[in-house]
């Protein structure tokens, strides 16, 4: 998400018609073999479509995350016409699935038929610039927070997901600095870095 609005992401429209038939309560489930084929075939893009970071904290998914989760922005539960919608999928980290958002709500109107129009109480990775949102703090470097003078709405939003997936925690805030750091030493310096930190004994 901090890296700015994401792309969005698309699969061949055969696939798609094929597996929009099990939006439905259960089909996220489902074995079939387009339901298969359609997570096989997105999860890689939306993990290069995020450049392999978490949708929701940045954080990169190469640094000992051992899982990551396809996620749906309107839960699955409560919205079964965009189970399969593309624009409702991201790949996330468990922190931010598992522990932190799960099943919580994050529409607050769903009247249209067209996804894209649909409203949220979190800053959304495909329809929202994290610009638009979010600020860092310079004197406490990587410590993040919401944009001053924006509209009260947006506020709200960028509120909401900081407080939702922890965005102003010491642990994301040690992982920015370390970010941070890493990008400002030349890549060969900080690619042996990055190896020695990842290093175990046996």
């Amino acid at each position: 998400m901090f890296n700015g609005k994401l792309n969005r992401v698309q699969v061949d429209p055969a696939l798609q018609n094929r597996v929009n038939a099990y939006n439905k309560y259960g089909g996220w489930g489902s074995q079939c073999n387009a339901v298969t084929e359609f997570k096989t075939t997105i999860k890689p893009l939306l993990i290069k479509n995020q450049s392999g970071l978490c949708a929701y904290c940045g954080l990169d998914f190469n640094d000992g995350i051992r899982q990551i989760h396809m996620d749906h922005i309107a839960n699955k539960a409560n919205h079964t016409t965009v189970i399969y919608n593309p624009d409702n999928l991201v790949c996330s980290c468990p922190r931010c699935n598992m522990d932190f958002k799960e099943d919580i709500e994050t529409v607050t109107n769903c009247t249209s038929s067209d996804y894209s129009k649909w409203e949220f109480n979190i800053v959304h990775p495909y329809f929202d610039d994290p610009a638009d949102f979010f600020e860092y703090d310079y004197i406490t470097p990587g410590f993040i927070r919401n944009k001053k003078g924006i509209n009260d709405v947006n506020r709200r939003k960028a509120i909401n997901t900081i407080r939702l997936f922890e965005l102003d925690s010491d642990y994301l805030l040690s992982k920015r600095k370390e970010k941070m750091f890493y990008n400002s030493v030349p890549k060969s310096i900080s690619d042996i870095i990055i190896k020695i930190s990842r290093y175990k004994r046996r």
